[in-house]
């Protein structure tokens, strides 16, 4: 692994994944947005990810460098694509630091290490911590990639709890949640996305998400039917995709509940529309269950803190890491896991108690401003990151909380900065 490095004298920290925008998730959105983010602070960021789930113009702007990795045969041939990719990325960066986004893609990085001296931190996500945990071939496996790593990062304590049942020692792991751009995702007037929907002045619920059972739609669904006891005129939007048998499933289910009226499937929707939309709802849920048998959960929740970051309170059960997405009784509610009357309770309060609704949704958006900005995330693991690297470079102190600067009556549709450069998507049929 010699050969002549870069010229640029700028610390080098590589981000390693499978996934990138405009390919949707969650792991995606914070590869993104920490590689953007450490960029920011002086430090050259080189974001290495599958070729065929970048941009194919391959135009990030000054957000970071691109390394498209080959796909091709990528289930039988990831170690080699990315061995090759780590061989090119050292002989002209010399990267300090190696993050991989998900365990998946930290076998090679660490078997590198002894070598290179870099630095390896790998992320825990959500549901790659547990498929096929069962086996002990994995569990050792997961043990050796968490274990061994130089910062392990879970993005809720759930996560890190899951983590911890293969061996590693809690100390190796550090709670970092996921963050949320609170200029692009900020409270706007609603008005104009409720006349295009025809919904007027009527109460609105929205979800965002994959149509999977895992989602918890159908309990929204069972809910609103006792909502409409004293709601009636109450909707519930959905957005988002899925196979197309469970999308029936939920019309039948609807219809038989008598609400096939009051729920309307909006499909995938697009990065421009969702502040408006988020800013048109009465109330965000998401009654996420977990799938034991599966090994399925909900990591964190990113679409609570959109909502609240939106002014919008929340509502999600109390599984997997949805407990550190949203403060009880503060900027939303958390309800017992499958439990249609609690639900139909929390959502008949939000939408028949507007200054609860308004308390809640304000204080949302000031969690979000105070504490989980990007900015704020960043610093946070960048704070881990240096612990095991030194410094990277000398740095101002962390920035000051985000100034609200809510505009009342804003134009709806008006997309006031795009969260990433080009048309890329942030739909939610993939969260």
């Amino acid at each position: 692994m010699t050969t002549t490095p870069d010229a640029d004298r700028r610390p080098v920290v590589l981000v390693l994944g499978e996934e990138i925008p405009p390919r949707t998730g969650g792991v995606a959105q914070w590869g993104y947005w920490m590689a953007r983010k450490i960029q920011e602070r002086g430090i050259r960021v080189v974001y290495a990810a599958r070729a065929d789930y970048a941009d194919p113009s391959g135009d990030y702007g000054d957000c970071f460098t691109l390394h498209p990795i080959s796909g091709r045969g990528w289930r039988h041939y990831k170690d080699l694509r990315i061995l090759g990719a780590l061989r090119a990325l050292w002989a002209r960066f010399r990267p300090r630091a190696v993050i991989c986004l998900n365990c998946k893609v930290a076998r090679i990085p660490l078997l590198l290490r002894p070598l290179t001296g870099w630095k390896v931190a790998v992320v825990a996500h959500g549901m790659e911590v547990t498929k096929n945990s069962g086996h002990l071939r994995r569990r050792l496996g997961l043990r050796w990639v968490y274990g061994s790593a130089d910062l392990t990062v879970a993005v809720s304590r759930y996560t890190r709890e899951r983590v911890l049942e293969f061996g590693v020692e809690p100390g190796q792991v550090r709670v970092i949640p996921c963050g949320v751009d609170p200029e692009f995702f900020r409270p706007l007037d609603g008005a104009r996305v409720r006349a295009q929907l025809g919904l007027a002045d009527r109460p609105i619920i929205l979800t965002l998400a994959r149509l999977v059972h895992r989602k918890g739609h159908d309990l929204v669904i069972r809910a609103l039917a006792e909502v409409h006891r004293r709601v009636p005129d109450a909707v519930y939007l959905v957005g988002g995709t899925g196979g197309d048998g469970y999308v029936e499933h939920l019309r039948a289910l609807a219809g038989a509940c008598g609400v096939s009226h009051a729920v309307r499937f909006l499909g995938a929707v697009e990065s421009a529309g969702l502040p408006a939309l988020y800013s048109a709802s009465n109330v965000y849920v998401m009654a996420s269950r977990s799938l034991e048998g599966d090994s399925n959960f909900e990591g964190f929740g990113v679409t609570y803190l959109e909502a609240n970051a939106c002014g919008i309170p929340v509502i999600g059960a109390d599984t997997g890491g949805v407990a550190d997405a949203i403060v009880d009784g503060q900027t939303g509610f958390l309800i017992p896991p499958d439990d249609v009357p609690a639900l139909a309770d929390r959502l008949h309060r939000l939408l028949t108690e507007p200054a609860l609704a308004r308390r809640m949704g304000a204080a949302g958006r000031a969690r979000v401003l105070r504490d989980l900005t990007w900015d704020r995330i960043s610093g946070r693991f960048l704070e881990g990151l240096e612990e095991s690297t030194g410094p990277l470079l000398h740095r101002p102190a962390a920035p000051e909380p985000v100034e609200d600067s809510r505009i009342a009556g804003g134009p709806a549709g008006l997309r006031y900065r795009d969260p990433m450069p080009g048309a890329v998507e942030h739909r939610h049929d993939q969260i």
